[in-house]
């Protein structure tokens, strides 16, 4: 259910609120075996799983044979962000750079914050919720 191709078909966004939860619950997928490499000239680079250990968010695509950014992919990625949440990212030789240059990106850090806060009672809600209530016994009446 949190593997990147599943999420690809099936959107976050149309799941149901108790499979969201279990997306967020399992985290991102971190397959052993991915297959993502690059020749440049002689030599051959190919993807080494312990970035999964280095960087939490970051999940791979079986299938297209690419990098993810999970709380991206879940809650979407918007300008140059799409790759990492849409398309998937290939460029091993640049790898570091692009993982710092996206992790420090507005749209990141947006979908890191609303993956964290997803399924937390909003206590915004609940205080308004309870004033008006607490209005209402008072007075008698909803204002």
């Amino acid at each position: 259910m949190n593997e990147v191709d599943h999420l690809l078909e099936h959107r976050f966004e149309t799941l149901s609120l108790e499979d969201k939860l279990e997306v967020k619950r399992l985290g991102p997928h971190h397959p052993r075996d991915i297959g993502i490499s690059q020749t440049a000239g002689k030599n051959i680079r190919a993807f080494n799983v312990e970035w999964f250990a280095k960087k939490k968010w970051l999940t791979a695509s079986i299938q297209k044979k690419a990098l993810f950014c999970f709380p991206c992919l879940l809650f979407g990625g918007s300008g140059g962000e799409v790759t990492w949440s849409r398309t998937g990212y290939k460029d091993l030789k640049h790898l570091s750079e692009r993982i710092t240059k996206h992790e420090s990106s507005n749209s990141h850090l947006d979908n890191a914050m609303k993956l964290g806060l997803f399924g937390r009672v909003n206590v915004a809600v609940q205080i308004t919720a309870l004033t008006g209530a607490a209005v209402m016994s008072i007075t008698g009446k909803w204002r």
